[in-house]
């Protein structure tokens, strides 16, 4: 087939790239990244849905706010579930903090958050999720960063933070 180039920029923003890429069992393709928003000066984490002919599907993209201090902290990963749940690996800056947290987040179809996780190590040092996989019995797996050292979180497949991790 031909390949084609499909663009999407948000109204006002200077920068929208996606970071991770899946396909869902009916061909659509999902992409989590990050979008510049000009209301808050901050960096967004983004979730669009395309259609297999490079359409953007109705209600997309979906945004999850101020998720990015600047752009050397741009992180996600992506995985499609049975079912078409969409996992989402990323970090949040919250309001009052120093450092990111850890992000998991679960997507329905609609782009809709039906789960959202957060973890951050005792010192409040930085905690990042960068990439993401799929375990047998459908829980996530994350590889990211705590405390400038590489680790993995296991959840379980309703989010729930599985004993003995991070490691």
């Amino acid at each position: 087939s031909t390949g084609f180039p499909v663009y999407q920029q948000r109204a006002g923003g200077v920068l929208d790239g996606g970071l991770a890429i899946a396909v869902d069992s009916s061909g659509d393709v999902w992409s989590a990244g990050v979008s510049s928003n000009a209301a808050s000066a901050a960096y967004d984490l983004a979730l669009w849905r395309f259609d297999p002919a490079g359409a953007l599907r109705p209600g997309f993209p979906v945004y999850r706010g101020s998720a990015f201090a600047n752009l050397d902290e741009i992180d996600s990963g992506i995985v499609i579930a049975a079912g078409d749940k969409v996992w989402v690996a990323s970090s949040q800056l919250f309001t009052g903090c120093a450092s990111r947290q850890q992000a998991l987040f679960r997507f329905d179809r609609n782009g809709d958050v039906e789960l959202q996780r957060y973890w951050h190590n005792a010192a409040e040092d930085e905690s990042t999720g960068e990439t993401i996989a799929l375990a047998s019995d459908g829980g996530p797996w994350m590889l990211g960063r705590s405390s400038n050292t590489a680790a993995v979180w296991s959840y379980d497949r309703f989010g729930a933070l599985d004993a003995g991790f991070p490691r």
